[in-house]
């Protein structure tokens, strides 16, 4: 079979753009994917530099921080120590709130942060509406740095008074 000429520019130019778009797929593409992938790695980096730079100009501000945090929260003996001296702290604060009954205390398991441990207790408890929210501004508000995880509050229709109340609340401890 004997092409013609204008056959044989047709059958060349398809030859010639098929191999045009392989080189493209295979080659041309990959290359700029590549140069992308490379972007998106050092803009990430970039990134990643500038929060650096941003906490090494605070790190002033943040070591006064934690050593105002150090002194609000002396951890003084071992942590088993701390963590009886933090439930009785609550039940302190609860008896001196007006708490009607406290039905437990229960410590939860010491969950680990990034430089401190941090101490959780469930009290089962209750409460009229007032004395639950003395007891609430005092763990929130006292010198002790308790935070009140969760709060949790059963009753009935039938039964509205006291308040059933379950409430987990937290602490920092710190190893010097």
């Amino acid at each position: 079979m004997i092409l013609q000429k204008r056959e044989k520019i047709i059958l060349w130019s398809c030859v010639v753009l098929i191999g045009i778009a392989m080189l493209y797929v295979f080659a041309v593409d990959q290359y700029f994917k590549c140069f992308q992938r490379i972007d998106t790695t050092l803009r990430s980096k970039q990134q990643l530099l500038r929060s650096s730079k941003g906490l090494l100009a605070q790190k002033e501000s943040l070591d006064n921080d934690y050593s105002r945090l150090r002194k609000l929260l002396p951890a003084q003996g071992a942590i088993d120590e701390y963590a009886s001296r933090f439930i009785i702290k609550i039940e302190k604060i609860a008896r001196g709130t007006g708490i009607r009954k406290i039905s437990s205390i229960t410590p939860l398991p010491v969950k680990q942060a990034e430089g401190y441990q941090r101490l959780e207790a469930q009290i089962n408890m209750e409460a009229d509406i007032s004395g639950l929210t003395r007891f609430l501004y005092e763990l929130a508000s006292g010198r002790n740095l308790l935070r009140i995880e969760s709060l949790q509050v059963n009753n009935s229709m039938d039964n509205p008074d006291p308040l059933k109340i379950q409430v987990v609340a937290s602490t920092m401890y710190i190893e010097k």
